[in-house]
């Protein structure tokens, strides 16, 4: 039989959030229980009720807990976003993003099983901020087209097709090292994904010859 601990009235709330993070990271949300849940926590199910009207309201609570902490910006963003040089400013971005997806491996997951499994469920308990990711790298794109440094585009779509290889790379290296599975060179991972986003991947002579031929030249 397990012991239940006993817990300080003040933290149970957050010591049950930490808990179900932890089993909903690991079972997606159809594969998570109350029962799972108070077993992490090592408490009872009634203490969870206590506190929460059932899963779903324990899986919203992770959500309003974490809206961005997940990626909180360093205390350069600021100045990583502000230069002239991209190139330079969209590495330094990535490997912020990369490096905070590291830190926080349980959220990441959880995030990933969510938008997987119930992206309905998921997407309704979030919300939007100034500081997320997205809003970051859009609001620099904004300001670079504004200046003339970057062609006009839809500044959302491109941020999240950018943000989604980044994802995408970070994902592939958490999940390598836990398999144990090839791991990629980096840097020349985020090179080449700063290039594919500010350059494309149409070498200049070939986007000069299709610029003539749509010209009529």
């Amino acid at each position: 039989m397990m012991l239940k601990k006993r817990i300080p009235k003040g933290i149970r709330r957050e010591l049950i959030v930490e808990a179900a993070l932890e089993v909903f990271s690991k079972n997606g949300y159809g594969g998570s229980t109350i029962k799972k849940i108070s077993e992490q926590a090592q408490i009872t199910q009634g203490l969870i009720y206590h506190h929460f009207k059932n899963k779903r309201n324990l899986y919203e609570a992770i959500t309003k807990k974490y809206p961005t902490r997940w990626f909180v910006p360093s205390e350069d963003m600021g100045k990583i976003m502000g230069g002239d040089d991209d190139r330079k400013t969209l590495k330094n971005f990535t490997r912020c993003y990369l490096e905070v997806m590291r830190r926080n491996v349980q959220l990441v997951k959880f995030i990933n099983f969510g938008r997987l499994e119930n992206p309905h469920l998921f997407e309704a308990s979030l919300t939007k901020s100034d500081d997320s990711p997205l809003a970051i790298l859009s609001k620099h794109s904004e300001k670079r087209i504004k200046e003339g440094k970057l062609k006009k585009k839809k500044v959302g779509l491109a941020a999240r097709i950018f943000l989604g290889m980044i994802h995408w790379y970070g994902l592939r290296s958490i999940i390598a090292k836990e398999k144990g599975w090839r791991v990629y060179n980096e840097d020349e991972v985020i090179d080449t994904i700063v290039d594919i986003y500010l350059y494309g991947m149409v070498a200049k002579s070939v986007k000069k010859e299709s610029e003539m031929q749509a010209s009529g030249l």
